[in-house]
């Protein structure tokens, strides 16, 4: 049973291409990208019981029966959710939620000095899911040459790590992107990246927050993951300068050259 992806968001400008999901790029190995996990689970209602249900046995719980999400957010472990493949009911499982798309909660502003950020309008919940990071695609190679060329911000390099084996995932938002192009870096976030997967092996760049966000508030992850190492003194002059203005700041964004 298919679920139906609901993105309502645009661009503020009209020159980058809106896309609700990841599109393979240059340099993607397409077979990944069209590849179908093919574990499911058989659950005729809703999937909340770990003892019955095959993809929470042995994937874990992901979240509570109000869609929040169980994982240790401090930790980016990724998920996998029920997929196209599976039986249950589509509305009534609970492990589907970044596969519906975006929170409907979420307002472009404009701040001042900084650009283009996004806002919670009604606040959220610890856990609540805002939005995957989505655009192309692209292998490393095609990530080097685009970060030369065009000194892109919008580049994001996901590593996972299993066992002594690392799988890199890159998404280009710079012109063909969705509303997760818009959330800011802070040094101090109140939301984090973590790796969601639902039919393709491929996975989703999905942001939750990792604390309670007031209303109004800017939503922000940071753009080197949980990992806040001291900026190396050699490559300074590469970095752009930081204007999260929280109490930590390391005063440069991360760099990964």
């Amino acid at each position: 049973m298919e679920y139906h992806l609901i993105d309502n968001y645009d661009h503020v400008n009209e020159f980058i291409l809106y896309t609700e999901v990841n599109i393979p790029g240059r340099g993607c190995d397409i077979n990944l990208f069209n590849s179908q996990i093919s574990s499911f689970c058989s659950c005729k209602y809703g999937c909340n019981d770990v003892n019955i249900c095959f993809c929470l046995k042995y994937r874990n719980k992901n979240y509570t029966n109000k869609k929040l999400m169980l994982t240790d957010l401090s930790n980016n472990n990724s998920c996998i959710e029920c997929n196209n493949y599976c039986q249950c009911d589509v509305y009534k499982c609970e492990n589907r939620v970044v596969q519906f798309g975006p929170n409907a909660n979420l307002k472009i502003e404009k701040f001042p000095g900084k650009g283009y950020g996004l806002i919670s309008k009604n606040g959220m919940q610890k856990g609540e899911f805002v939005c995957e990071y989505a655009g192309e695609v692209i292998g490393k190679q095609e990530a080097v040459e685009r970060r030369k060329r065009d000194n892109t911000n919008y580049i994001f390099i996901l590593n996972e790590k299993s066992g002594n084996s690392i799988t890199e995932t890159i998404i280009d938002a710079t012109c063909i992107a969705n509303i997760g192009r818009y959330i800011n870096h802070s040094c101090d976030p109140n939301c984090i990246v973590i790796p969601v997967r639902v039919n393709s092996v491929i996975p989703k760049l999905a942001i939750f927050s990792c604390k309670d966000i007031e209303i109004g508030e800017e939503i922000t992850y940071s753009y080197n993951g949980s990992n806040l190492n001291e900026i190396e003194s050699t490559i300074l002059s590469n970095r752009k300068l930081c204007l999260c203005a929280s109490k930590i700041c390391l005063k440069y964004l991360p760099y990964n050259p």
